[in-house]
């Protein structure tokens, strides 16, 4: 089964308005390490065999989870259509308003990039506390013997050949991806309620101004300077965060606690600054309506990332308050 890390509906809002009659629509793609774009349908992009399913005894697969992303997509995706077409978030109703909210902590937590990074987290920290285990002769032997026991298996006789070889490292943990499969279901919920109750505004733009999307489309930065130790990351409670997600080539929607509800036309740096965000944390791919003629992959190296991108925002360097 073919499924989609970021949805065929949403990347669909991005095709090229100018696809020649007859052929499928296509967006067009920036792949980090090519070394030009490439036109692709969007049923063809951000796709991992049985990616979101559950292997089963028998060799059988649990599409349990795949069934329910495709549930949210069908009630979020015309609310996210309406926007980027015109209706103010304010104009919303409840429902619809927590559907696209579900879209987006999906969105967030759903992505191979953030997979990746609970998995690796996990993986390192089992490799950590193998070795602290096996610094300690005593410990690991009980602790060896008790597992087997628990397997209903003999444990082996040359523990300690186990315990030298934990301390070499030379070896690799691997976590199952059950693991973070069922994380990202549990989290999804919790960053719903904070884009839930974030401010929305839609930034909307001119056609030949479009904003592009990723594979990683909802993105945070905070609009006050942090110290270089913390990188160009943010969180939903970071102070002044403001998280992007592109709804078409002509409006993003823009979350956060200081901006009020509404819509808000913006001009060529506002867009810059959005498409720059989208690009600076894509995994490997940025999708556009239109053939740009310069890869927004490339991010100026003086780009200053905490620069607001509505005019209703905090100024920069504004304490949080």
């Amino acid at each position: 089964m073919r499924q989609h890390c970021v949805p065929r509906a949403y990347l669909a809002q991005f095709t090229d308005p100018d696809t020649p009659d007859g052929q499928e629509p296509f967006v067009w793609v920036w792949k980090r390490g090519a070394k030009g774009p490439f036109a692709r349908a969007p049923k063809k992009l951000a796709v991992k065999k049985y990616y979101y399913s559950i292997s089963l005894e028998g060799g059988e697969a649990d599409h349990t989870v795949e069934e329910f992303f495709s549930q949210i997509e069908s009630s979020a995706i015309p609310v996210l259509k309406r926007l980027a077409e015109g209706t103010s978030p304010a104009d919303l109703s409840e429902d619809d308003r927590y559907s696209l909210a579900f879209f987006v902590g999906l969105l967030s937590v759903r992505i191979p990039g953030f997979r990746n990074h609970l998995e690796k987290f996990v993986e390192d920290l089992m490799k950590k506390v193998a070795l602290l285990s096996a610094q300690r002769p005593d410990y690991f032997e009980r602790t060896m013997k008790e597992a087997y026991t628990a397997k209903g298996e003999d444990p082996p006789k040359d523990i300690e050949s186990a315990r030298q070889f934990m301390l070499s490292g030379e070896y690799d943990v691997k976590a199952d991806p059950v693991f973070s499969l069922q994380m990202l279901v549990a989290l999804a919920p919790d960053v719903a309620d904070y884009a839930w109750r974030s401010q929305w505004r839609v930034l909307r733009t001119t056609p030949d101004q479009p904003f592009v999307t990723s594979d990683r489309p909802v993105v945070l930065a905070t609009t006050m300077k942090q110290p270089a130790v913390f990188g160009l990351g943010a969180g939903w409670a970071t102070p002044w965060m403001e998280a992007i997600m592109p709804l078409s080539p002509e409006a993003s929607l823009l979350m956060s606690l200081h901006h009020s509800d509404g819509v808000e036309d913006v001009g060529p740096s506002v867009v810059t600054e959005v498409n720059q965000r989208i690009a600076t944390f894509a995994t490997e791919q940025v999708y556009s309506s239109t053939k740009l003629l310069s890869t927004p992959l490339d991010r100026p190296v003086d780009w200053e990332w905490w620069t607001p991108v509505s005019v209703d925002g905090p100024p920069p360097g504004s304490a949080f308050r």
